[in-house]
């Protein structure tokens, strides 16, 4: 069984690290377990509003790829947390080290993530407010007070129903 979750996630990451690949204003920095954690633009150079484009977008194509990853006995489902703000980067560690980005943004992103329905994209309202493209903000739904477990209640914006989105009816991404 072991070997098929992790064949499973093979096929995932590389299918993902693929599609990242389309926006360069995000990057992957690791995978931890089933998380694959993405951060928009590390080298301050792009426009935050190119960078919310591209979160969003990859993150809509990422539940729309993981329905053509094969899976026996499994439905692979993603919950996707986004929010905005400052994060700390650095290199951890002596042996093995690795680059880590930790701080509010991190835990919120997760807890968002952890806290929103499979096949679902969950934002932050700090993150909603900065979206200036009316046709992305129309396709979101608010959530009030929305418990994020050891961080607070807030309001939050859900975007699902992805899959039964007409631009993503019958495509294959990668």
């Amino acid at each position: 069984m072991d070997i098929v979750v992790f064949m499973i996630l093979k096929d995932m990451y590389t299918r993902f690290d693929k599609l990242i690949q389309n926006y360069s204003s995000l990057q992957k920095i690791e995978t931890i377990g089933d998380s694959y954690m993405v951060v928009g633009d590390l080298n301050n150079q792009y426009d935050s509003q190119i960078i919310i484009k591209e979160i969003l977008e990859f993150a809509e194509k990422l539940i729309v790829e993981t329905k053509n990853i094969v899976a026996p006995s499994y439905k692979l489902e993603l919950r996707i947390g986004i929010h905005i703000g400052s994060v700390q980067i650095g290199i951890l560690g002596i042996d093995k080290p690795r680059l880590c980005v930790i701080g509010n943004t991190v835990n919120v992103s997760a807890r968002l993530q952890t806290n929103t329905l499979p096949d679902t994209i969950q934002i932050s309202e700090k993150l909603y407010l900065n979206i200036e493209d009316n046709d992305i903000k129309e396709k979101y739904i608010k959530k009030n007070d929305v418990e994020l477990k050891n961080i607070c209640k807030m309001n939050t914006y859900v975007r699902n129903n992805i899959i039964e989105d007409e631009k993503y009816k019958n495509i294959n991404i990668l």
